[in-house]
Protein backbone atom coordinates (compact mmCIF):
# COMPACT_ATOMS: atom_id res chain seq x y z
CA UNK A 1 0.00 0.00 0.00
CA UNK A 2 3.14 2.43 0.41
CA UNK A 3 3.99 1.89 -3.33
CA UNK A 4 3.65 5.45 -4.95
CA UNK A 5 0.38 5.36 -7.49
CA UNK A 6 -0.20 1.77 -5.75
CA UNK A 7 -3.82 2.86 -4.33
CA UNK A 8 -5.22 5.45 -7.45
CA UNK A 9 -4.58 2.53 -9.86
CA UNK A 10 -6.27 0.05 -8.08
CA UNK A 11 -9.05 1.87 -7.61
CA UNK A 12 -8.99 2.51 -11.11
CA UNK A 13 -10.69 -0.26 -11.79
CA UNK A 14 -13.53 0.44 -10.10
CA UNK A 15 -14.06 3.48 -11.51
CA UNK A 16 -14.00 2.93 -14.83
CA UNK A 17 -16.84 0.46 -14.30
CA UNK A 18 -18.83 3.83 -13.25
CA UNK A 19 -18.12 4.62 -16.13
CA UNK A 20 -19.41 1.91 -17.83
CA UNK A 21 -22.77 2.13 -16.32
CA UNK A 22 -24.44 2.93 -20.19
CA UNK A 23 -22.60 0.26 -21.81
CA UNK A 24 -23.81 -2.33 -19.33
CA UNK A 25 -27.38 -0.98 -19.67
CA UNK A 26 -27.15 -1.74 -23.52
CA UNK A 27 -25.51 -5.12 -22.98
CA UNK A 28 -28.34 -6.04 -20.42
CA UNK A 29 -30.88 -5.00 -23.02
CA UNK A 30 -29.72 -6.84 -25.57
CA UNK A 31 -30.55 -10.15 -23.95
CA UNK A 32 -28.45 -12.58 -22.22
CA UNK A 33 -25.25 -14.48 -23.20
CA UNK A 34 -26.13 -17.64 -25.13
CA UNK A 35 -22.10 -18.84 -25.72
CA UNK A 36 -21.03 -21.23 -22.65
CA UNK A 37 -20.04 -19.50 -19.71
CA UNK A 38 -17.76 -20.97 -16.75
CA UNK A 39 -18.66 -19.31 -13.70
CA UNK A 40 -15.41 -18.88 -11.28
CA UNK A 41 -15.57 -17.30 -7.76
CA UNK A 42 -13.30 -17.46 -4.33
CA UNK A 43 -14.52 -19.02 -1.55
CA UNK A 44 -13.65 -16.08 0.50
CA UNK A 45 -15.17 -13.78 -1.96
CA UNK A 46 -18.16 -14.18 -3.20
CA UNK A 47 -18.34 -18.24 -3.26
CA UNK A 48 -22.02 -19.24 -4.42
CA UNK A 49 -23.48 -16.32 -4.35
CA UNK A 50 -22.02 -15.27 -7.62
CA UNK A 51 -23.54 -18.00 -9.68
CA UNK A 52 -27.25 -15.42 -9.08
CA UNK A 53 -25.01 -12.69 -10.57
CA UNK A 54 -24.01 -14.39 -13.41
CA UNK A 55 -27.51 -16.33 -14.17
CA UNK A 56 -28.60 -12.61 -14.70
CA UNK A 57 -26.19 -11.98 -18.08
CA UNK A 58 -25.96 -15.66 -19.19
CA UNK A 59 -28.50 -18.39 -19.98
CA UNK A 60 -25.72 -20.97 -20.64
CA UNK A 61 -23.42 -21.39 -17.64
CA UNK A 62 -21.91 -24.85 -18.23
CA UNK A 63 -20.43 -24.48 -14.44
CA UNK A 64 -19.99 -22.72 -11.17
CA UNK A 65 -17.14 -23.45 -9.39
CA UNK A 66 -15.70 -21.78 -5.90
CA UNK A 67 -11.86 -21.95 -5.64
CA UNK A 68 -10.74 -22.73 -2.32
CA UNK A 69 -8.05 -21.11 -1.01
CA UNK A 70 -9.06 -17.55 -2.62
CA UNK A 71 -10.50 -14.82 -2.72
CA UNK A 72 -11.47 -12.01 -4.84
CA UNK A 73 -8.17 -12.00 -6.84
CA UNK A 74 -8.59 -15.75 -7.96
CA UNK A 75 -6.35 -15.31 -10.65
CA UNK A 76 -3.86 -13.98 -8.49
CA UNK A 77 -4.49 -15.70 -5.83
CA UNK A 78 -4.69 -19.79 -6.88
CA UNK A 79 -3.87 -19.36 -10.73
CA UNK A 80 -3.08 -22.80 -11.09
CA UNK A 81 -5.73 -24.29 -10.10
CA UNK A 82 -7.86 -21.41 -12.12
CA UNK A 83 -5.72 -22.69 -15.21
CA UNK A 84 -6.30 -26.18 -15.07
CA UNK A 85 -10.35 -25.15 -14.80
CA UNK A 86 -9.93 -23.18 -17.52
CA UNK A 87 -8.26 -25.61 -19.77
CA UNK A 88 -11.08 -28.48 -18.66
CA UNK A 89 -13.65 -25.75 -20.08
CA UNK A 90 -12.50 -25.07 -23.22
CA UNK A 91 -11.20 -28.41 -23.87
CA UNK A 92 -14.38 -28.96 -23.66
Amino acid sequence: MKRPGLIRSSAAYYRSVYGAVERVRELIAAGKLTIPVLSVSGRASFEDGQRGFVEAFANNIVKHMVIPDSGHFVAEEQPEALAAECSKFFRG
